[in-house]
């Protein structure tokens, strides 16, 4: 995943273990509704975001995109990266 998502392991193991809080903090702020989508954008870019400190990797959008993704895959057996 570092690969695809371009974040180091570092970035990676923040991501994974702050998980909880960035849904937490894009729900409450409705960063996926799509009249609001420039706070969203701060998910894609290369800095890390200020809500979550400089420890934050950049791309977190990335990480978070990939884990629906990959959630929606193990509960649909007949869909595959490919497709």
């Amino acid at each position: 995943m570092t690969r695809f998502c371009s974040i180091t392991p570092e970035g990676l193991a923040w991501a994974g273990n702050n998980e909880g809080l960035v849904w937490a903090f894009m729900i409450k702020n409705e960063c996926s509704i799509p009249p609001n989508p420039p706070p969203f954008r701060n998910f894609l870019g290369e800095a890390p975001l200020p809500p979550f400190g400089k420890e934050s990797p950049p791309r977190l959008g990335w990480f978070t995109g990939y884990r629906i993704v990959e959630a929606y895959m193990q509960k649909n057996n007949d869909v595959s990266w490919s497709n």
